[in-house]
């Protein structure tokens, strides 16, 4: 609960520093919100998204709610838009990819052990996940949060 409403002080910080699009990034380890620098944060979410935009597959509802629920209890990466980013890629469930575009709120991912299976995120209440990102987008984004590479 402390971590929850820590974050809450971390986002509407973060409104308060810009009134237009908004970031906050937050690393949870051993249950506590980390907040990265500012500089960092951009660097952080920026490349972020972009492992989001490089996968291709959306596993089902049920699958994206246990996801979203078994990340909270590891350590994980947690990012915020405000407003929500809009971002456009190709993805299925079945059969051909086809461009989407997915209004992301929040997104969370594992960051250590397997190096995520999903990446989940927030829509309107509705929680998604998505898989098959890139492999150099990922590694971006683990050398930007100085974690060692792990398997998948």
């Amino acid at each position: 609960m402390r971590a929850l409403v820590g974050l809450v002080f971390v986002v509407i910080a973060a409104a308060c520093v810009a009134a237009a699009d908004t970031m906050a990034v937050l690393v949870f380890q051993d249950g506590r919100p980390n907040a990265l620098a500012l500089e960092d944060q951009q660097k952080v979410g920026r490349l972020a998204v972009e492992m989001l935009a490089s996968a291709s597959y959306e596993a089902s509802s049920a699958v994206a709610e246990q996801a979203w629920l078994d990340a909270r209890l590891r350590p994980h990466l947690y990012v915020t838009f405000m407003p929500p980013r809009a971002v456009r890629f190709r993805f299925s469930t079945t059969g051909p990819a086809t461009e989407q575009e997915v209004q992301v709120a929040e997104m969370m991912m594992r960051i250590v052990g397997e190096w995520p299976e999903h990446i989940m995120v927030r829509e309107q209440g509705r929680t998604r996940a998505f898989a098959k990102y890139g492999q150099r987008e990922a590694q971006a984004l683990r050398d930007a949060l100085r974690i060692g590479a792990t398997t998948r």
